[in-house]
């Protein structure tokens, strides 16, 4: 077999091209479209990872400002509770809605706990310990 009915010849190219025949080609190299392809998708992942960072640090603004809020309640219901649980305002209270209360005398106090030293004894432990004279 000859070498040129083994390999054959590439049929030599036209050197004058025809303006309506088709040219295949990459209009931009492979390792520059990979690039960019490569750059585009960092930017794409840049910009979610940007905007979910964005959607975070807005949640935790809007959380700051409630929990700044509730703790602002929270300092001017206890004041007014304090206010309100005051000897002269509950007395106060107590009138106005008609209730007559006065203090135990001395004598009539009951204490009750798990730990109570009556008045002269000794100390009583236990869950029901009660003791009069207080």
């Amino acid at each position: 077999m000859a070498y040129n009915q083994k390999h054959k010849r590439r049929v030599a190219r036209k050197t004058n091209r025809l303006w309506t025949e088709t040219q295949h080609t990459w209009a931009v190299p492979t390792k520059a479209a990979g690039v960019f392809a490569f750059l585009a998708v960092i930017g794409v992942a840049f910009a979610a990872l940007h905007q979910s960072v964005d959607s975070i640090y807005e949640d935790i603004s809007r959380a700051e400002q409630r929990q700044e809020a509730l703790e602002q309640d929270l300092y001017r219901e206890t004041l007014a509770w304090n206010r309100m649980k005051s000897q002269g305002n509950l007395l106060k209270t107590l009138r106005n809605n008609g209730i007559a209360m006065s203090a135990t005398p001395y004598g009539r106090r009951v204490a009750m706990g798990n730990f109570v030293r009556p008045a002269g004894g000794a100390a009583v432990h236990g869950p029901t310990a009660v003791a009069a004279n207080f």
